[in-house]
């Protein structure tokens, strides 16, 4: 074999290393979590539940990615589910209950969106607000089954925003109900 036969050999040898162990995207673990209330999460292992609580009679769960220090907030993932029986609300009503209760606390909406999460219609919202001097974002999505109301948040300092945007919404777009369960 000549030389230059052997080092194209090698040349190409070393490229198919480089890409199956070096430019490789890095395998993210995955943790599921089962809510009594009809809701499966699968969520990367360096976010956690923090909690899920009742508040009012409504369930309300809280995420937190755990990189973050304890004392001090970057962002968390939030969902309430609340009953809405008997107030003959459609998803529109719905939708607009949300847009106003947050325009009433200075939030200024940046991006609306119809999305569809887990083969179900949702709406997507962002909003920009400060709060006790901190520059926050929030997207937010809604679903609305059977006069019940789904609502995902994700709240995160403006500077973290775009380093955890991606992975927060693929959280909550990767979220599954139960709607059969109540």
């Amino acid at each position: 074999m000549s030389k230059k036969r052997r080092l194209g050999m090698v040349m190409l040898g070393l490229s198919m290393m480089v890409l199956s162990f070096g430019c490789a995207k890095k395998e993210v673990k995955k943790a599921t979590f089962h809510s009594e209330h009809g809701v499966t999460i699968t969520y990367p292992e360096d976010w956690e539940i923090k909690k899920e609580e009742l508040h009012a009679g409504m369930p309300i769960l809280l995420m937190k990615n755990d990189n973050a220090n304890e004392e001090e907030f970057n962002s968390n993932i939030n969902l309430n589910i609340i009953s809405h029986k008997g107030e003959e609300l459609d998803f529109n009503k719905f939708m607009q209950i949300n847009k106003n209760y947050l325009t009433l606390h200075n939030i200024k909406l940046q991006e609306e969106a119809a999305v569809t999460i887990d083969g179900h219609p949702a709406y997507k919202l962002v909003y920009h607000m400060v709060d006790q001097g901190d520059a926050l974002t929030l997207v937010q999505y809604l679903q609305l089954y059977d006069e019940v109301g789904y609502t995902t948040t994700f709240v995160c300092l403006d500077e973290k925003y775009d380093a955890l945007k991606e992975e927060a919404i693929e959280i909550m777009e990767g979220f599954h109900y139960d709607f059969n369960k109540k």
